[in-house]
């Protein structure tokens, strides 16, 4: 039931679904963070790496999630999912661009000798 104060509504509502809020906020936190540019924002970190640079791009986000397996859980011993999910959206970002790089690319990041 609404008091009448959209401040103390909002208030309220979050006290209701603290699920859901956490749950949000653990997407955010994964998807598009608002500490890198958001999604919205044409100049999101990670659009901008892939407009300069496809393939390093795609070599970091193989990194990225190497990166967040073994550090699941750390931050939070109870619930290793934000950096899971985390690792997960820097593998499936890597397929994306690996599948937006022209053929002669792709060729040659099957013979690089690393």
């Amino acid at each position: 039931m609404p008091v009448g104060n959209d401040a103390a509504d909002r208030k309220l509502e979050e006290t209701r679904r603290p699920r859901e809020r956490i749950e949000a906020q653990s997407k955010e936190q994964v998807n598009h963070p608002a500490h890198y540019g958001g999604e919205d924002n044409p100049y999101e970190c990670i659009k901008v790496m892939e407009a300069w640079d496809a393939v390093a791009t795609y070599f970091f986000c193989q990194w990225s999630a190497v990166k967040y397996l073994p550090r699941a859980g750390k931050k939070d011993a109870n619930d290793p999912t934000t950096d899971l999910q985390k690792a997960s959206w820097y593998s499936n970002r890597a397929a994306e661009v690996y599948d937006r790089l022209p053929p002669h690319v792709k060729d040659w990041l099957s013979v690089r000798p690393f």
